[in-house]
């Protein structure tokens, strides 16, 4: 997946029992897995539904500040409009192209 070319590493099958702060990046955290494995992770996805809140406050180190969470009602979906970009940016730059007046005899 073009993720996974960008560097994202997928974890399926593990379950997270503790989070704690990297010791060698200060933008990570470090993920504690029940299978005895750690993962340092600048950014992760949690998506777990109604139990999100429950599973954050579970996780977050002690006295961490709550973190922001945002219900949303509904589906959602991401699309790929990197095409409709280029076009948009051609369009403009044919439009900034000078025309020639035709000439006169």
């Amino acid at each position: 997946s073009k993720l996974a070319e960008e560097g994202v590493e997928f974890i399926h099958g593990e379950e997270v029992t503790s989070t704690f702060a990297s010791g060698s990046n200060p933008r990570a955290a470090v993920l504690q897995m029940a299978s005895g494995k750690k993962v340092e992770a600048e950014a992760i996805v949690l998506a777990a539904g109604v139990g999100t809140g429950r599973l954050l406050s579970k996780l977050s180190p002690t006295g961490a500040p709550p973190v922001p969470l945002y219900g949303m009602r509904g589906h959602s979906c991401t699309v790929d409009v990197t095409h409709m970009v280029q076009q948009q940016q051609q369009q403009q730059h044919r439009q900034q192209q000078p025309r020639h007046p035709e000439k006169l005899v």
